[in-house]
């Protein structure tokens, strides 16, 4: 049996674990020589997520997000812990889909014909500005919020122009391949192209069932691609993933890893290392490429080996257990809890499938026990979040955590408790 489901197996099976350290499979390399003097509490105390609990978070949501529709037009952001109003951005933002998928969640957990109105009205500049190949964000910013909007709303005519945002949506992604490297860009290093490990979420837009005929026979391939490239480069041997990379337009070739969010080049960026496990668990679930089961379960089996279950992720991997100032991310948590479920509901194996759901499960009840805003006067739901360390290590609430906590806890009632 492989080191990580032995691990996993002990986590899940003692009641009485005293703790957790991080303890990472090379111990030449591990930091945590002394389990003492670096043992972490977070798990002592885990308990499985409650219906209870899922109820009250979302009625925490109902009115964080009521709050945050104030800001209309513009679109949430994030805010520091400290603080009681959102920074905002334009429709142009990588993170402007967010909110409204927010909205879209909540109107699909209380039926009431408000928040669908609500709903409409916030995605309707997304679907006008759908096809915006500036940015390989598509899936965080149209395609999420649209396709959230075509499963929810009721409107026949709108699921139409929803439908279209998408495609839209994916045929300017679609402009940004690159046929001498095998990839779509993700921006510009140095003067270089490049490419990030978050691009593996975004790549679900070129995968979308709600693609037409003629645009899948047009993008989808290109899709595929980009995730094999991102298995071949991104992902390390032991299922740790790197950041960005720049590579040559002309030959193909990679010219170099370059400083991205994490701790440093060898490091593993936890947001990144989340994105990757929802990005493959997110494509093996519509594709059935066993290619991409497998990348789905390496990196989220990394996670997992070195955040144990009802931990939450320090901002980088490699910083875990270190010192109790390390600043927490607990979107990266809740963007891994996300994919984990994902994984779960697809995992051909059944023994697999319910560590993940578990690890999942125990998570979650510690990110809605220990890390919302219950008591606070910041606008946003999940705190202790963080943006990018290596410019501000001040942490507070943003929206991609948000969405991703809400999501795992919607897919947690139909999965378990068939609400």
């Amino acid at each position: 049996m492989r080191k990580t489901a032995i691990f996993l197996i002990l986590i899940f099976s003692s009641s009485t674990f005293a703790g957790c350290t991080g303890e990472r499979g090379n111990s030449q390399n591990n930091p945590l020589t002394n389990q003492e003097e670096y043992l972490v509490d977070c798990a002592s105390n885990r308990s499985l997520l409650t219906m209870d609990q899922i109820n009250s978070t979302f009625t925490l949501a109902e009115e964080k997000i009521s709050l945050g529709m104030r800001n209309y037009p513009n679109y949430p952001l994030g805010a520091l812990e400290n603080e009681s109003l959102y920074q905002v951005s334009n429709v142009d933002y990588w993170t402007s889909g967010f909110f409204p998928s927010e909205l879209w969640i909540m109107a699909s957990n209380t039926s009431n014909e408000s928040w669908m109105n609500i709903s409409r009205n916030w995605t309707d500049e997304i679907i006008n500005t759908s096809y915006h190949p500036s940015s390989h964000d598509l899936w965080f910013m149209k395609g999420m919020p649209l396709s959230m909007a075509i499963e929810i709303d009721t409107n026949n005519t709108m699921k139409i122009r929803y439908q279209q945002g998408i495609n839209d949506a994916a045929n300017a992604l679609a402009t940004r391949w690159n046929s001498t490297i095998g990839a779509i860009q993700s921006s510009t290093y140095t003067g270089d192209f490049g490419v990030i490990i978050d691009s593996a979420v975004n790549q679900v837009l070129l995968l979308s069932p709600y693609l037409t005929n003629d645009t899948r026979l047009n993008v989808t391939q290109y899709g595929l691609e980009h995730l094999t490239f991102l298995q071949n480069y991104f992902i390390r041997s032991d299922g740790s993933t790197v950041h960005r990379m720049t590579f040559n337009s002309t030959t193909g070739n990679p010219i170099e890893i370059i400083p991205g969010q994490g701790l440093n080049l060898e490091s593993t960026w936890s947001r990144g290392q989340a994105w990757a496990v929802t990005g493959f668990s997110e494509a093996y679930a519509l594709t059935k490429n066993e290619s991409f089961l497998q990348s789905a379960r390496t990196t989220a089996d990394y996670f997992i080996q070195n955040v144990p279950s009802g931990c939450m992720a320090t901002w980088d991997l490699d910083l875990f257990g270190e010192s109790h100032d390390v600043p927490l991310d607990t979107s990266a948590s809740a963007i891994l809890c996300y994919g984990l479920l994902v994984l779960a509901e697809s995992e051909i194996d059944p023994i697999k499938a319910n560590l993940y759901q578990e690890y999942a499960m125990f998570t979650l009840g510690a990110l809605v026990r220990n890390h919302l805003s219950n008591d606070s006067s910041n606008p946003g739901i999940l705190l202790e979040q963080t943006y990018n360390v290596n410019r501000d290590s001040r942490t507070g609430s943003y929206v991609w955590g948000d969405v991703y906590l809400l999501l795992s806890l919607n897919m947690l009632k139909t999965q378990l408790f068939n609400e």
